[in-house]
């Protein structure tokens, strides 16, 4: 296909179905964290079809997408080595999805604009200003939260300060830096400035999925982390 028709897809009800099948052959129970229902294309709901075949399935709506995932993704193995139930597990992952930080900032509107996501007419603006919106989730969308100004570099600088400002506690344990298309300078680059102002046990450099790529474009990265 033309870059221009190149799009996210969820899973069918039909693969789900099938893949909650395989998995069952090596786990007695299984706790699946989809992508936020409220996104496009996510596969949750067909992933609550597809859960009904199956007595042992339980499907959290993880009201996010990416690393926000896997950070949910962790504290529930955790709870498991703890010795919770897959019942329980679940239950308790409504509480973690509210504690996720999930943000982007996007070098080129062009992507999305390409995709849709939004319209030409604003992705020119954006050019003109050089305005480099960052996309938060809330609420299970992703939404534009702030803008900043200026050269890439001064941006993304804005971006770490603003995304890690203390006003609410950080669970310092782990940071995920989701991107697209950086080279190994930008991330040193952008390690260097988030131990200015928080100090993490690990930070783990991760590339997107394609998803988030096809959607945002290269030079896009973001900060996942929980709240404590």
């Amino acid at each position: 296909k033309n870059d221009g028709d190149i799009r996210a897809m969820a899973p069918s009800e039909a693969e789900l179905e099938s893949f909650f099948a395989g998995q069952l052959t090596h786990a007695n129970n299984v706790v699946h964290i989809s992508l936020s229902s409220r996104l496009e294309d996510s596969g949750c709901i067909a992933a609550m079809e597809a859960a009904k075949s199956f007595d042992n399935i339980f499907i959290v709506d993880s009201g996010n997408l990416s690393s926000g995932q896997g950070l949910m993704a962790i504290e529930a193995a955790r709870l498991a080595q703890g010795g919770k139930s897959a019942h329980e597990i679940a239950d308790e992952m409504e509480a973690v999805k509210n504690r996720v930080h999930t943000s982007f900032i996007v070098d080129s509107m062009e992507y999305l604009a390409r995709t849709q996501q939004i319209s030409e007419r604003t992705a020119k603006l954006c050019r003109s200003f050089m305005l480099r919106p960052v996309l938060t989730m809330k609420k299970g969308k992703m939404t534009v939260g702030r803008v900043f100004f200026g050269a890439r570099e001064r941006a993304w600088n804005s971006y770490i300060s603003a995304a890690l400002d203390g006003s609410r506690k950080i669970d310092k344990r782990l940071l995920f830096v989701t991107y697209v298309g950086l080279t190994q300078n930008d991330l040193e680059h952008i390690r260097t400035q988030i131990e200015k102002k928080v100090t993490f046990e690990k930070i783990v450099f991760q590339k997107a999925s394609p998803a988030i790529a096809v959607n945002c474009g290269p030079g896009t990265f973001g900060l996942l982390f929980l709240y404590a």
